[in-house]
């Protein structure tokens, strides 16, 4: 019989039981409960043999009729401080990037599940930068048993060193072909040890 089905009939046989007055109505507690409630209603076999004692029968009448369930909801990028230090484990990186823009308050705080985390930071921010990383973390977690949170800062800041030296790169040598293409050669000339010239003309051509 499916569970839905014993549930039901147990309430009923409180509702009788309550009736006959062996148990007042409303009161689901084991003292006041019959021993062997469900065998002698004459329920049938099979819901007799699922129904429990009658204590255990007690404690799921109650909490079939009680629904003390409380849920608090906290928008996780307006998590005071207070609150994020209840995170103790990897959601508190989490939690920190997206109030702070950083992990450094945990930087000494060990990563539980490293894959998890850098493709989670990966999905919040659409950084692909804080997967890089993963297979040399999880390399690194095998070996010694652990990796903390400021070895992945380091790989994230050389990633994005990395990626800026690039892109530095890249600007320089797109506003040397306009110059060329334009013939200012004095400009050309100037860009190379001055830093304020080369951000003048990366503004003028919205480099």
């Amino acid at each position: 019989m499916a569970e839905k089905d014993v549930t039901e009939k147990i309430l009923m046989l409180h509702a009788d039981v309550a009736a006959q007055g062996s148990l007042p109505a409303g009161d689901a507690t084991c003292e006041n409960l019959p021993a062997g409630t469900a065998a002698q209603d004459g329920l049938p076999a099979d819901v007799a043999a699922q129904t429990p004692p009658a204590a255990d029968v007690a404690r799921k009448i109650t909490l079939a009729l009680v629904d003390d369930i409380r849920l608090t909801v906290h928008h996780m990028r307006n998590l005071p401080p207070e609150t994020r230090k209840l995170f103790i484990s990897d959601m508190g990186f989490v939690a920190d990037s997206l109030n702070e823009g950083t992990f450094e308050k945990r930087r000494n705080q060990k990563i539980v599940h490293v894959k998890a985390l850098c493709e989670m930071m990966e999905a919040l921010t659409g950084d692909r930068r804080f997967t890089e990383p993963a297979e040399e973390l999880l390399q690194r977690q095998q070996e010694r048993k652990g990796v903390v949170m400021c070895e992945y800062i380091d790989m994230l800041e050389a990633k994005g060193e990395a990626r800026g030296i690039i892109k530095g790169e890249n600007r320089l040598a797109q506003l040397m072909q306009i110059l060329l293409k334009e013939h200012r050669y004095i400009d050309l000339n100037q860009i190379a040890d001055n830093s304020e010239k080369r951000q003048e003309l990366y503004r003028a051509y919205g480099i």
